[in-house]
C-alpha cells in the first residue's frame, strides 16, 4: 500500500503556478502531480521536483514510453507559460435542457424553447449563456478581472484561462480561479450535461459589479439584493445594465449608476449583509476582503 503524505496544499499552489495550471508538455488543465525521479526513489515531495502531467502523459512517463530528462525540458518551459493560456478543454454538455445556478437565482428549460439563453446579462451581453446548434449544447463563459483583462472564458464549451492569474485550480467538476492568496474571481461547479452552478464569484463589465455568493448575490453599485430569482424557459435571468426595451427576463435593473458610486460603502453594505446571514464565503471572494 501507498502510504505517502499528501502534497501540503501550498506546495501544491507553487507547483501549480511554476506549470502554467496545466500539464507541462501538452497544457490541458486535467493534470495529475508527478515526481520527476518516482516517489519510489525519493520518498519525499520536492517542490521544484514536481511537476503536472495529464493522465496521457504520465502514463507514457510510467511507462517508459515519455523520458525524465524530457519531461524535466518540458518543466522548465511549460506548454501553457509560452502561451500565456491554457490549452482548450472541451467540456462536456450536450441536450437540450439546461439547469444554471447563480448563487440562490435558478434558471432552467429546454434550448428548443428560444434557441440560446443568457442566465447573466449585463450591457445586452450574455456573460452566461447556452445556445443549441445542430441539436448539441454550446455554453459560453466570459469572466474578467479588476483591469478589465478577461481571465476565464468557455467559447462553444471549450474552457481556457490564462496563465498569468495567480491560481487555477480544477478539481473533479469544480474550477476555482484565483487572483491572490484567497481572493476567488470565480468558483464555478460543471454538472454535463446540463448543469452549471456558479457559486461565488464576480462579473464584471462596464462598471458594473454583480456579486455572487452560495447564499444571496448583489448588483454592488445599487446595493440590490437578487436571491431566490428562478424561471423556466425564459430567455434572460438577470439583465443588468443598459439593454433593449423589448427583452423578457425572470430580473431587470435598468441602467446603473458606474461613475461616482460610493463603492467602499457598498462593500461594507455587502458585508453587512453578509454577517446577517452567517456567510463567510465573502471574505474570500476578490476586491471584497476587509477594509483598512
Amino acid at each position: 500500500m501507498d502510504k505517502r503524505p499528501p502534497i501540503p496544499s501550498g506546495m501544491k499552489r507553487s507547483i501549480r503556478q511554476r506549470c502554467g495550471f496545466g500539464c507541462v508538455v501538452c497544457g490541458l488543465p486535467i493534470y495529475e502531480y508527478e515526481h520527476i525521479d518516482g516517489w519510489a526513489n525519493t520518498k519525499q515531495h520536492e517542490e521544484d521536483r514536481i511537476v503536472l502531467l495529464c493522465k496521457r502523459h504520465h502514463h507514457e512517463k510510467t511507462n517508459g514510453l515519455l523520458p525524465g530528462h524530457l519531461v524535466e525540458e518540458f518543466s522548465e518551459s511549460p506548454l501553457n507559460l509560452r502561451s500565456g493560456e491554457s490549452t482548450p478543454y472541451s467540456l462536456w454538455f450536450s441536450g437540450e435542457r439546461y439547469e444554471f445556478d447563480v448563487g440562490t437565482n435558478t434558471f432552467t428549460g429546454l434550448l428548443s424553447s428560444y434557441g440560446i439563453v443568457q442566465p447573466v446579462r449585463i450591457d445586452g451581453t450574455g456573460l452566461l449563456s447556452a445556445r443549441l446548434e445542430d441539436n448539441h449544447y454550446m455554453l459560453t463563459l466570459h469572466i474578467a478581472d479588476e483591469g478589465g483583462r478577461e481571465v476565464l472564458t468557455i467559447v462553444d464549451n471549450e474552457l481556457t484561462f490564462s496563465a498569468l492569474v495567480y491560481d487555477v485550480e480544477l478539481v473533479g467538476h469544480r474550477l476555482i480561479l484565483r487572483d491572490g492568496y484567497r481572493k476567488i474571481l470565480i468558483d464555478i461547479e460543471f454538472q454535463p450535461p446540463a448543469g452549471v452552478k456558479i457559486r461565488r464569484g464576480r462579473f464584471l463589465r462596464n462598471g458594473i459589479e454583480l456579486l455572487v455568493t452560495e447564499n444571496w448575490s448583489s448588483i454592488l453599485n445599487s446595493r440590490t439584493l437578487l436571491s431566490g430569482n428562478s424561471a423556466e424557459n425564459c430567455w434572460i435571468g438577470l439583465a443588468i445594465g443598459r439593454d433593449s426595451k423589448h427583452i423578457v427576463s425572470a430580473y431587470r435593473s435598468g441602467d446603473v449608476t458606474r461613475e461616482g458610486w460610493d463603492r467602499r460603502g457598498a462593500i461594507r453594505w455587502a458585508r453587512e449583509r453578509a454577517r446577517e446571514m452567517q456567510d463567510e464565503t465573502i471574505d474570500e471572494i476578490a476586491g471584497l476582503g476587509p477594509l483598512e
